[in-house]
């Protein structure tokens, strides 16, 4: 779940907005008691991420399939790697479910 921009600080949510979009595709099962998503950057492939945005923190009952769990354009300014991150409040984390991440031109809408 890393994307290679293969360009330092390549910055791509300059100019025209390019939208991250995370979505449960199947829903999630998970002993903790809420699920965050995040979007991480890296300026080198085995270096230590930084968080650059955050979504809502959502209960057990809320991951459900067609969930959005972040919707948000890319920063203006991030480094070459970016990933998605999904945080359990407590618990294990998931351990059934299905969860798509994309980068799009178009705000999806619900």
């Amino acid at each position: 779940n890393v994307l290679d921009t293969e360009v330092a600080n390549s910055n791509l949510g300059a100019g025209t907005p390019i939208w991250c979009v995370v979505i449960v595709n199947t829903s999630i099962v998970t002993s903790g008691s809420t699920l965050t998503t995040r979007i991480m950057d890296c300026a080198t492939s085995g270096g230590t991420y930084t968080q650059i945005a955050e979504g809502y923190a959502f209960s057990n009952g809320e991951v459900t399939k067609g969930t959005h769990l972040l919707v948000t354009p890319l920063p203006a300014k991030h480094k070459r790697y970016l990933r998605v991150d999904y945080v359990n409040a407590s618990g294990s984390g998931p351990t059934a479910g299905n969860i798509d991440a994309y980068l799009s031109l178009i705000a999806p809408r619900n």
